[in-house]
């Protein structure tokens, strides 16, 4: 009863989207892989692109490409995701020692992972690990112009807000959510104050 509960609660913080209000006379700056900056009138992104809606038997990953974590910070979340009928794939750098006294890997190493997670066809949902200023580094080193033929859910808070405008900016939805490394946290929340 209680487990039911918790996903009635959570389900809406998973599911809401980051929107689009752009006026027409504004543009949006877009940088690409090579850092070339343009402008694109925000006319031209009408409506966000939402991925398709997770179901029991896709495929989700659990990427980090900030903090450091450890598989026991991220045990119990994954269990949850997987739980509810996922199926999920570990970064590479998922559980890497920590680059620099706090990364999880190098830059380099931190974007190829997140970029192979956009690419992946299988993959439906990209969770993020942890907060830290490493997100922001991503931007430049990623292509994220895949998600507009190829949309999937970015679900993550904190320094993934600079990840939610670079895909919002090319017309695509994203879910301002829990981090994996924060959910327990977040459930632990619910059952004590709310169930």
């Amino acid at each position: 009863m209680k487990r039911s509960l918790v996903v009635v609660v959570l389900w809406p913080v998973l599911v809401c989207f980051s929107s689009c209000n752009k006026e027409d006379d504004t543009e949006l700056v877009i940088a690409n892989q090579n850092n070339e900056v343009s402008t694109t009138p925000s006319a031209v992104i009408s409506h966000l692109v939402r991925p398709p809606y997770l179901k029991a038997g896709d495929t989700v990953a659990v990427c980090s490409i900030s903090n450091a974590v450890t598989r026991s910070d991220l045990e119990q979340g994954i269990g949850y995701l997987r739980s509810w009928g996922l199926i999920v794939l570990e970064a590479d750098n998922l559980y890497a020692e920590p680059y620099d006294g706090r990364y999880s890997g190098t830059i380099e190493e931190r974007a190829l992972s997140l970029q192979s997670m956009i690419d992946d066809n299988s993959v439906r949902a990209i969770f993020f690990a942890r907060g830290g200023y490493g997100a922001s580094q991503m931007l430049g080193r990623v292509d994220l112009s895949r998600l507009v033929s190829s949309p999937k859910w970015l679900i993550g808070y904190s320094d993934l807000t600079a990840m939610h405008i670079a895909v919002n900016n090319l017309g695509v939805a994203s879910v301002h959510g829990p981090l994996m490394h924060d959910i327990i946290k977040i459930l632990w929340i619910i059952i004590k104050y709310f169930i």
